[in-house]
């Protein structure tokens, strides 16, 4: 199951809070708006009936001080001695007028000329004002613009919108801000997963809130003590193999002194394998560290060695693309990893076959050979410190059983999986698949 990272969960959580914002305010919009269908299609016709009738029978000298009373935010009343030219903006509003001429004839003025056109304002204010000529009894003309009360407009723009607007602006440097506070702790998560498998520590910028540049001082630190921890078992180990080759050169030498014979050859490949043992267990020691390689390495450069090898000749083949492929992982890893599945294959088997191919951002590596395989039972095991197949540890039948070991830790080190599979026609079909580098 995938988990969310940090910086998508904070996403996450201001995305439903801005959600649930503008639902309740939409809620309490639709909960306390006018019921109606809307100013102009109920209320307005009524209203202009009205006015038409409140001038129709107001003295001249009350026309004035009737009109100061009607005029308000969204009403704009005033006489004109006749129709005006409409705006060129302007456009028939027919369903209105006839609305509103429905009203006239059922009040007995169905004989008065009227006109109904919207006009447009603002920017974006496609709803504007509703401008209404409705003829009086004396000839003249009521003139009468309605605003747009459906929404209240700033600069012909709709408050709500440019609330809404403002609120997307608003939500988006915050979530810029918190990406900003967020990142050192992904980029800490990344440091902190790689500690150990780099060939060099690289510390962290500190950066961020007080206790995340903490954190970053903390992690920086455990990184170099984890450094000087690994620098100092590299060396011990190192001058443990080196002083115990030494003695074991010194009893090979010894041994070679002694009368030809099998007790002389049983002993020399005692101490043969002993070598190896102590080779390989070192090996294995450190096959997690120093993997992951910024650099990468070229994978038809690892393969170059085995190409002409006089071990692999006529028994190995290698196909690659024209194009090269680069791996996340140092080229002493993957050197490591190759050469000892190649090794295996061409030990057990007659011929092996390697194929190089990239896979979007992985390359992945087959080596198929035609020996005996490994059972199916038996695949998970080989992977296990010391596990053989075989019960000698002969080099030349069975090996230490750390091969596969240090082959595993390799690719798991370096973010790489591992399998092992029957190949078509018999043998083994080993895949490996690793981080590729853009080139």
């Amino acid at each position: 199951m995938m988990r969310l990272g940090i910086l998508a969960r904070v996403v996450l959580i201001l995305g439903l809070a801005f959600f649930v914002i503008q639902s309740i305010a939409f809620g309490v919009y639709y909960l306390t708006r006018d019921s109606r269908p809307g100013e102009l299609m109920t209320r307005a016709p009524d209203r202009i009936v009205a006015l038409v009738e409140l001038f129709d029978n107001a003295p001249p000298d009350m026309r004035a001080p009737a009109l100061n009373a009607i005029n308000a935010p969204d009403l704009s009343a005033r006489i004109v001695s006749g129709l005006e030219e409409r705006d060129a903006e302007g456009r028939p509003m027919p369903r209105a007028e006839n609305l509103i001429a429905s009203r006239f004839e059922a009040a007995g003025l169905d004989d008065r000329a009227l006109q109904v056109f919207l006009v447009p304002t603002g920017l974006l204010g496609s709803r504007g004002a509703v401008q209404v000529y409705a003829e009086l009894a004396s000839g003249e003309f009521l003139s009468l613009t309605l605003s747009d009360r459906i929404t209240v407009r700033l600069l012909g723009v709709p408050v709500g919108f440019l609330f809404g607007l403002a609120g997307l602006i608003v939500a988006g440097a915050a979530l810029f801000a918190i990406a900003k506070q967020v990142r050192p702790l992904i980029d800490l998560a990344n440091t902190v997963d790689e500690v150990g498998r780099r060939q060099t520590v690289i510390p962290l910028k500190e950066r961020g809130a007080r206790e995340i540049r903490q954190l970053i001082a903390a992690v920086n630190a455990m990184q170099h003590r984890i450094d000087q921890l690994i620098r100092g078992r590299t060396q011990m180990l190192a001058a443990i193999s080196h002083d115990l080759g030494t003695y074991l050169t010194r009893l090979r030498l010894r041994v070679e002194m002694l009368p030809a014979g099998p007790a002389r050859e049983s002993v020399v490949a005692d101490v043969e394998s002993m070598r190896l043992l102590l080779d390989e267990t070192l090996d294995f020691a450190l096959a997690a560290t120093s993997v992951i390689d910024d650099a990468g390495c070229d994978l038809a450069t690892v393969l170059e060695g085995w190409q002409n090898a006089p071990d692999s000749a006529g028994r190995l083949t290698i196909r690659q693309p024209k194009a090269t492929v680069h791996v996340a992982l140092s080229q002493t890893a993957m050197a490591r990893v190759i050469g000892n599945l190649i090794a295996n294959a061409l030990r057990y088997a007659d011929s092996a076959e390697v194929t190089i191919e990239r896979a979007g951002a992985e390359a992945v590596i087959h080596v198929r050979d035609n020996g005996p395989g490994i059972p199916a039972d038996a695949r998970e095991r080989v992977f296990e410190p010391f596990y053989r197949l075989e019960n000698s540890r002969n080099r030349e039948s069975g090996g230490t059983g750390l091969g596969l070991t240090i082959v595993k830790q390799i690719i798991e080190a370096g973010n790489g999986t591992i399998a092992l599979d029957d190949a078509a026609g018999g043998g083994l079909w080993v895949t490996v698949t690793v981080p590729a580098l853009k080139r």
